[in-house]
């Protein structure tokens, strides 16, 4: 689990890079991306929480 925090935190700052750069030269897709796959580390993070938890 602390390689999907990490990996989430990698893509928050990718993400922030990306957004420093003006908007008429965003790579929109790229972040589009980005946030897409911390969306899914997050929720394998709470799929995680719960099975170890005696959730799910």
């Amino acid at each position: 689990m602390n390689d999907l925090r990490r990996r989430v935190w990698e893509i928050d700052e990718q993400i922030a890079q990306l957004l420093r750069v003006a908007p008429e030269f965003r790579n929109s897709a790229r972040i589009a991306s980005l946030e897409e796959e911390g969306l899914r580390c997050e929720s394998e993070i709470k799929r995680l929480r719960a099975a170890h938890s005696g959730g799910a």
